[in-house]
């Protein structure tokens, strides 16, 4: 059994979340529940960032105080992670979490200690948006090449991190895969950045700009840098800096993967890695990166006035599910893909409900009636209990299923594990019907073999998906009378 901390980027809560945001969720918790349905030892952290000067401008361009906006808007990201029903432990308010300013603090003095932090006057030019300054040959027409806005030239005397002491190692951690990237040409984007060479970054910003609102500089005036302290959070869940116990249980023990935007992923593959590094912290395990959720192929965001509320969705559906489908199914993990009502609606009554549910909902009825496979009530939401016949092959007797419905929780286990149909007629038959033994699901062939039968056949008339090999017959039109018997995999599929 493998120890896996699988962790979401923390959004700024200068707005309500959008569409694309649920994506990174849903993408994050399908990867944690993968894991542990394969028995693995899995921690999964969401959070929200609060301390960006991002927010503190929305804040005063609202007429509220920062305290009560971030508060507000953090509310309504973790409240989309339970309608969503992401099974994640652990949630971090940057600006709450009374953890969290001591891991922050605890990362930079071990940053400070290994020489890795000093005092340099500096100007350049910054985007809030981004929380980032850039080169002028970073930019798009003079302009941010992610937002498309004009930049602010700051000067400060701020603390800077040694990056480029780093980038050697960095290199080497991702050529040879040991800091892996997920997709390859996320991969060879960061790896050309590094090749270029690094410069040393800014951790710091004065509490003026700041409005006061953000981690104080230990035995400082000023307030530590939005992405060294976002990043922190990562190691505030586990207990870095207070009670390490879970930090050394998950992060130094296990593996440590970052569910991450297109848009963050230099903050994760270089930036977090070196300062963990200068730390004595192992670096992250996997980094994967996922494209945006756009409309008419432009980028949604909460500044771009397209913004789409996923809790609207989830309302008018009354389930998750319609949306958390149509994400992952629709939208490729390493890619951007486009969102629309109609498409929606589509991939949920015609996929769904229409093919996936009515085949789910014809087994659920099959087990029901011939292997008296019951549901029960668990303490996170639903289990599926099969009949001991079944248990051999499955990764557990019992799996919670929280908002996924058992009927999908099994249908998707069923693709893995189930091979086909038998026909089991004893006698001379009119026409021979050939065991569906090689019935692709999920586009490869499984191998299957008898499972013990029944004390009765099953008549598997109500699953109109099976056919027979030899006359592509449906069962109920196959030679009249005839018995199919349920079959398992030998193999992983």
């Amino acid at each position: 059994m493998n120890k896996i901390y699988i962790t979401t980027s923390i959004p700024y809560v200068n707005a309500a979340p959008h569409v694309g945001f649920a994506l990174e969720l849903v993408q994050a918790d399908a990867h944690a529940r993968h894991f542990r349905l394969l028995g693995h030892d899995v921690r999964f952290q969401c959070g929200t960032d609060d301390n960006s000067l991002k927010n503190v401008r929305s804040a005063e361009a609202s007429g509220v105080q920062v305290k009560d906006f971030v508060n507000a808007n953090a509310d309504r990201f973790e409240r989309l992670g339970r309608l969503l029903d992401i099974s994640n432990e652990e949630f971090v308010r940057t600006s709450r979490d009374p953890r969290h300013i001591a891991c922050v603090h605890a990362l930079w003095r071990a940053c400070a200690g290994n020489g890795d932090l000093y005092r340099k006057a500096y100007e350049g030019l910054y985007c809030v948006g981004c929380e980032q300054f850039y080169e002028p040959s970073e930019l798009d027409d003079g302009r941010c090449p992610e937002h498309g806005i004009a930049l602010e030239t700051i000067r400060e005397e701020n603390w800077f991190f040694r990056l480029s002491r780093y980038g050697g190692r960095l290199l080497e951690l991702v050529e040879t895969g040991k800091l892996r990237i997920v997709p390859t040409h996320r991969r060879n984007e960061i790896l050309a950045l590094l090749r270029r060479g690094l410069t040393d970054i800014s951790v710091s910003r004065s509490a003026e700009r700041a409005r006061g609102w953000g981690v104080p500089v230990p035995d400082g005036e000023e307030v530590v840098y939005v992405w060294f302290d976002a990043l922190a959070n990562y190691l505030t869940g586990l207990g870095h800096g207070s009670d390490e116990t879970l930090l050394q249980h998950y992060w130094n023990g296990g593996q440590r993967i970052h569910v991450v935007g297109k848009g963050i992923s230099k903050f994760h593959a270089i930036y977090w890695p070196a300062i963990l590094l200068s730390a004595g912290l192992p670096p992250p395990s996997s980094i994967l990166v996922h494209g945006y959720v756009t409309v008419d192929g432009k980028k949604i965001g909460k500044s771009a006035g397209n913004s789409i509320d996923p809790e609207r969705i989830i309302q008018s559906h009354a389930t998750a599910d319609a949306l958390r489908y149509y994400l992952l199914r629709h939208i490729r993990s390493g890619d951007d893909g486009d969102f629309s009502d109609g498409r929606l609606e589509a991939a949920w009554s015609g996929e769904l409900a229409g093919q996936l549910g009515n085949l789910a909902n014809r087994v659920l009825a099959l087990l029901s009636t011939s292997f008296a496979a019951s549901f029960r009530p668990c303490r996170t939401a639903r289990s599926l209990t099969l009949p001991s016949a079944f248990r051999g092959g499955w990764p557990r007797p019992s799996m919670p299923t929280n908002s996924m419905s058992a009927s999908l929780i099994f249908l998707r286990l069923s693709a893995r594990r189930t091979g086909g149909l038998q026909n089991a007629r004893r006698g001379r038959m009119r026409k021979p019907c050939l065991p569906i033994s090689r019935r692709t699901i999920g586009r490869r062939p499984l191998r299957v073999s008898a499972l013990a039968s029944p004390s009765r056949s099953m008549a598997l008339r109500s699953l109109p998906a099976a056919s027979c090999r030899s006359c592509q017959a449906r069962p109920q039109h196959c030679i009249r009378g005839s018995e199919y018997h349920l079959l398992t995999s030998t193999g992983n599929p």
